[in-house]
């Protein structure tokens, strides 16, 4: 943090990318999550290099107390039983390795451009009620990308389950390029 601080008085130049490892200062983060309040940044990497031991409050503090521009990346593999956290909605592009903690009611409140979720908490069909929403335009109108891990080829049945239209135009792809 001192040496974050020096830099930037002296070339003047703002954090931009921060990769945080819940378990390097578990004493400290709520420490170091204040002093990033005061920072905006463009990349925030969270993560746990013990993979066994499970992360609950320190990373939902640390979340709520930052600010990030464009994109956030939470590399957590456990957590707490019963964790739930709310996620902001200020980072364009959200990417959550694990996101058994997400389920269908947290999926629809996401407001992020591109959101890449993997091993949700949400059923084959929750997630064709919200394709169709999304299709439908009634949530989710700036969703640029999405990209979800799902279970096998039954589930995808369900989820592709969409209404579609098919067309003979030579030009579709064209149209798409535009």
């Amino acid at each position: 943090m001192e040496l974050n601080d020096y830099i930037k008085e002296v070339l003047k130049y703002p954090l931009r990318c921060v990769s945080f490892d819940l378990c390097a200062f578990p004493t400290q983060i709520k420490l170091i999550a204040d002093w990033l309040r005061s920072q905006s940044m463009i990349y925030a990497e969270i993560w746990n290099s013990d993979r066994e031991k499970e992360i609950g409050d320190d990373l939902k503090y640390l979340v709520n107390n930052i600010t990030v521009v464009d994109r956030m990346s939470l590399q957590s593999s456990r957590y707490k039983e019963g964790f739930q956290m709310e996620i902001p909605t200020t980072p364009h592009s959200l990417r959550i390795t694990n996101a058994s903690f997400i389920n269908f009611e947290q999926l629809l409140r996401l407001k992020n451009r591109k959101i890449s979720l993997g091993k949700p908490c949400v059923s084959a069909k929750e997630l064709n009620n919200f394709l169709k929403s999304w299709m439908d335009r009634e949530s989710h109108l700036d969703l640029e990308a999405f990209d979800m891990n799902i279970s096998g080829p039954e589930a995808m049945e369900v989820i592709m389950d969409l209404s579609h239209e098919e067309t003979a135009d030579e030009n579709v792809t064209e149209t798409f390029n535009k």
